[in-house]
């Protein structure tokens, strides 16, 4: 059963960004695709996080469900999960990517100069892989914690 278990875990599937080039935003063609685009991209790179979560979501779940875990054990696990160093180190930094994005969504729409405005969508759409990154060391502290509960039981 555990054997199954990490093959589900590998089909959860982080999205993949394809970076803007910054330069780009000097090149007048460039730019105006840029933002033309920057409502379709921070719309569907949203869709791709969502969407990523939610599989790690089910994927524990299910993990969760089959070992039969209680609601209590349920909970003792995220609050291990909470005290972990790992995962707080991780969920601090991708607190602050949120705030980055957040401060460069702000003078993105505050700023008058496409230029500029353009390299703020740029600097915002940069923090997205590093937030995935953040999330799967959490999702996958989680998980870690599953397989040893799985193993506690399978001994017993």
């Amino acid at each position: 059963m555990l054997l199954t278990l990490s093959l589900l875990a590998a089909a959860v599937q982080a999205p993949t960004f394809t970076p803007i080039d910054p330069a780009d935003c000097n090149d007048p063609a460039g730019r105006q695709e840029i933002l033309a685009g920057r409502d379709t991209w921070g719309a569907s790179g949203q869709a791709e996080v969502n969407a990523y979560n939610q599989q790690w979501q089910t994927h524990l779940e299910q993990r969760m469900d089959q070992l039969g875990m209680t609601a209590q054990e349920r909970s003792d696990l995220a609050v291990q999960a909470f005290a972990a160093p790992e995962f707080r180190h991780a969920l601090d930094a991708s607190l602050d990517n949120l705030k980055t994005m957040m401060a460069e969504l702000e003078a993105m729409t505050k700023n008058k100069d496409e230029t500029e405005a353009c390299r703020h969508l740029v600097r915002m759409t940069e923090q997205l892989p590093q937030m995935i990154a953040h999330a799967e060391t959490q999702w996958s502290l989680m998980d870690g914690m599953i397989d040893a509960v799985a193993e506690t039981r399978r001994k017993n």
